[in-house]
């Protein structure tokens, strides 16, 4: 439904900037989606059963990162990493993970308090990921 691009400049202690790109499929219907994707991909359009207005999409999400940055501000980033915890519901669940050309499967085991995913390996290893695809059911 929905994917994140994030960029950081950073050096010597400093972070310079962030960049963070953000795409969510909100009125596609499935036949549009490329075959590779049909049977994963969706939109609010779907989940929802009506068509979703981009603009009032666009000023909630808005909102609530502003609320959350101010979150961050005054408390740092513990409140935001145990949100992202509760709302992921992936500790424990079966995850696939694509990056640069490789993929891992697994059990998520946590989200760490960098935001990378430590995921329990088929053979029993402990990886770190901070960047790639994740594919889970949260449900």
């Amino acid at each position: 439904m929905a994917g994140l691009l994030n960029e950081i400049h950073s050096g010597m202690g400093r972070v310079h900037f962030v960049i963070l790109g953000i795409g969510v499929n909100l009125n596609m219907d499935g036949k549009l989606f490329s075959k590779e994707i049909r049977k994963v991909a969706t939109s609010l359009k779907k989940e929802m059963g009506r068509a979703v207005s981009r603009k009032g999409f666009f000023q909630v999400l808005l909102r609530r990162l502003e609320a959350w940055y101010e979150i961050f501000l005054k408390e740092g980033a513990p409140p935001i990493l145990k949100a992202w915890r509760d709302r992921a519901q992936i500790k424990g669940r079966p995850v696939r993970v694509t990056s640069s050309g490789e993929t891992w499967a697994g059990i998520a085991v946590d989200i760490d308090s960098d935001g990378g995913l430590i995921l329990k390996t088929e053979d029993g290893q402990q990886k770190r990921i901070v960047t790639g695809d994740v594919e889970y059911d949260p449900k």
